[in-house]
């Protein structure tokens, strides 16, 4: 990877994310984008995170032009339908008592923007929740830092007690995964070599 390449700024306030990129050898400047997670176009789940990667991305370039941008952004989606982020804990109780018992799809999209070009993908997983009892997800959310994460939960934090199992990348699940970020350097650099 090229010098240029390993800085980036990244368009989140994740610490997961700059956790991920900083093991992989990125040095990272983070400037959350603060941009609405609406999204109006279709509500395909790839479509729709990297539709919001890019908005991201976007408006975190605007204010660093001449900057390596990467946005990033995960959403759950249950038999089709996109969960969102809690906003209340009475919100997350009910996110996380469709979840119970349920397989769901994490989809996490993923938008590198660098001179004047846009590079983008995504990639998805399957979490199966155990069965949760409304005791279970009382005490859950007494501990957990669950207002800032797609379905109310993190799959490295308190969230792994509530899945039973996974496939697909865990990088995916956790919100951004380090293969797309790879393959997107990849494809900067050689139009660029």
């Amino acid at each position: 990877m090229s010098e240029r390449a390993r800085s980036v700024v990244l368009a989140s306030g994740s610490p997961r994310r700059a956790t991920l990129l900083e093991k992989a050898g990125y040095r990272i400047r983070v400037e959350p984008a603060h941009v609405s997670e609406h999204w109006p176009g279709d509500d395909r789940p790839e479509s729709t995170v990297i539709g919001l990667a890019t908005r991201k991305a976007e408006a975190v370039r605007r204010r660093f032009p001449d900057a390596t941008v990467l946005g990033a952004d995960t959403e759950v989606f249950l038999a089709g339908h996109r969960v969102g982020k809690p906003a209340s804990r009475e919100e997350a109780a009910r996110m996380l008592g469709e979840l119970s018992d349920r397989e769901h799809e994490v989809w996490t999209g993923v938008a590198l923007v660098v001179d004047g070009r846009r590079y983008t993908a995504a990639d998805s997983a399957l979490v199966r929740f155990r069965p949760l009892t409304e005791r279970e997800i009382g005490t859950y959310l007494q501990h957990a830092d669950y207002l800032d994460k797609a379905g109310a939960y993190g799959i490295q934090e308190e969230g792994r007690d509530l899945v039973v199992a996974y496939s697909g990348r865990l990088d995916t699940i956790i919100g951004l995964s380090m293969n797309i970020v790879e393959t997107l350097w990849s494809r900067w650099e050689a139009q660029t070599a």
